[in-house]
């Protein structure tokens, strides 16, 4: 969010109109971003991986609970699209256009863990 509001506010002084911009620090993976969090939380990571079958079958079982019983789904096909494939995007736009540097996702995470551990005491 801070990336973004700087990235916005800088923008409106340049006067640019009429365009638009990706803006993504770096691109992680599910499993790395989980990793991550999980450190940030002082909780171990997931220990096993869940293959692309099983989550396939997870999500019709889901949809099936959903029709029977009318309880919210947790897992769609289209999660779990977005949990299995690499995406690439290119920010190279924003950062010629405003020399722009992006805070690390990392540090962010860290940042959100320190909150949450406050929170729990």
């Amino acid at each position: 969010v801070n990336d973004v509001v700087n990235i916005m506010t800088a923008l409106m002084d340049q006067k640019i109109s009429n365009e638009r911009f990706i803006l993504i620090s770096e691109i992680w993976s599910y499993k790395n971003f989980i990793k991550h969090l999980s450190e940030a939380v002082n909780s171990p990571p997931p220990r096993k991986e869940a293959s692309y079958l099983f989550l396939k079958i997870a999500w019709r079982l889901d949809w099936l609970k959903r029709k029977l019983t009318g309880k919210r789904r947790l897992l769609t096909k289209n999660l779990v699209h977005a949990l299995t494939t690499k995406k690439e995007y290119d920010t190279s736009k924003i950062k010629s256009t405003l020399d722009y540097k992006f805070t690390a996702i990392e540090d962010y995470i860290t940042e959100v863990g320190r909150y949450y551990l406050k929170q729990e005491e």
